[in-house]
């Protein structure tokens, strides 16, 4: 729950920024959504939800740059391991939560004048927090993602990607997003 506040916070403060007077001429839109996401970790599939922010900071480029926050939280609940000490199967529940921060390129192709498919790819850090039994492991890593979005009409926009770290973890992370551009 804290992190949904947190995330509510940091959304409303961005959002009140992009409306107001000369800071609005920094901001082109802000987009807000919410979706389903699954990690791969350790050979397991988690699953669980991710809220994200993308906003625009270069007017000029608003069709192709944008930035990407996110957070998603996944879980297993019969997630097993090989205690190291007398080689038992062990079943326990392990969390995932990671937070990101990205810059992505995306290049639209109008399929209408309502309808628009942009592949993008993004490039940033992530600091994730994996649970298991009361043991915690945290890991920073670099992050990229690929994917499309489909933006319908100007509010409306939904997004399917793929996200694999570079070191610690090394997870990867199919995301499945439906958003609203302010």
């Amino acid at each position: 729950m804290k992190k949904l506040t947190l995330l509510a916070l940091t959304l409303a403060l961005v959002s009140g920024l992009s409306q107001a007077g000369t800071l609005g001429d920094f901001f082109s839109g802000i987009t807000v959504g919410a979706g389903y996401s699954t990690d791969s970790v350790h050979g397991e599939t988690l699953d669980g939800y991710s809220v994200y922010s993308q906003g625009v900071l270069v007017p000029s480029l608003k069709d192709n740059l944008f930035t990407d926050f996110r957070i998603s939280s996944t879980s297993k609940d019969d997630y097993s391991s090989v205690d190291p000490k007398d080689g038992a199967l062990n079943t326990t529940t392990v969390d995932l939560d990671r937070y990101q921060a990205s810059i992505g390129y995306g290049i639209p192709y109008h399929v209408t004048n309502s309808v628009v498919l942009k592949p993008y790819v993004t490039a940033g850090w992530s600091w994730d927090k994996l649970s298991t039994a009361g043991n915690n492991e945290t890991d920073n890593s670099f992050v990229a993602s690929a994917g499309v979005k489909g933006e319908f009409g100007q509010h409306f926009m939904t997004s399917i990607g793929y996200s694999e770290e570079t070191s610690g973890f090394k997870s990867g992370q199919w995301m499945l997003d439906v958003g609203y551009r302010f």
